[in-house]
């Protein structure tokens, strides 16, 4: 084998070398694309799986307001307006009773925030008993009552201990409205 023999092989030697090394690289640089795409898609699918929940959250939100609305509409739904008391005469309350739907909601927008320690709890007097209908929580701007009294004819509103009590505590009426 003469030199120049000897250069050519080595300059395609050289030559492999270099393209090896490149493929290699191409090579490498392909995998770590591949891997950012695929964290991408991870990252892509987690975040299409939270709106998922959010847009079900959000549907879900959408047709309670849509009920609430149709029963504050309704013709049978009577609005008792449960104004303040000594105890706190700037406070306010709305009930929308509806006997026909059996659905009751309370508006606590105009109530003060309660005591360290306390809650507010919805009363309905029904023949000259009060009925417990519930701790209400201030944080909803519409509270849907779980169950429905017949025959209300007034409600009241009074400050209990956290959690609610069995007996209203009439020294402590916030609010009160008759039907």
């Amino acid at each position: 084998m003469s030199e120049t023999d000897y250069k050519q092989e080595d300059s395609q030697m050289l030559g492999n070398i270099i393209l090896t090394a490149i493929m290699l690289g191409l090579m490498i640089l392909s995998y770590q694309l591949y891997d950012n795409n695929s964290q991408l898609k991870l990252d892509h699918k987690q975040d299409l799986e939270a709106m998922a929940v959010k847009l079900e959250q959000s549907s879900e939100k959408q047709l309670s307001y849509k009920q609430r609305l149709l029963l504050v509409s309704h013709p049978s739904t009577d609005k008792i307006l449960l104004q303040g008391t000594d105890n706190s005469k700037d406070s306010y309350a709305t009930v929308m009773y509806n006997p026909e739907l059996k659905k009751i909601l309370l508006d606590p927008a105009g109530m003060v925030d309660p005591l360290e320690g306390m809650a507010f709890q919805l009363w309905g007097k029904v023949n000259g008993q009060y009925i417990d209908m519930g701790v209400i929580n201030q944080d909803q701007d519409l509270v849907a009552l779980d169950t429905f009294v017949a025959d209300i004819k007034s409600f009241i509103i009074t400050l209990q201990l956290e959690g609610g009590d069995n007996e209203p505590d009439l020294d402590y009426i916030y609010v009160e409205g008759k039907l």
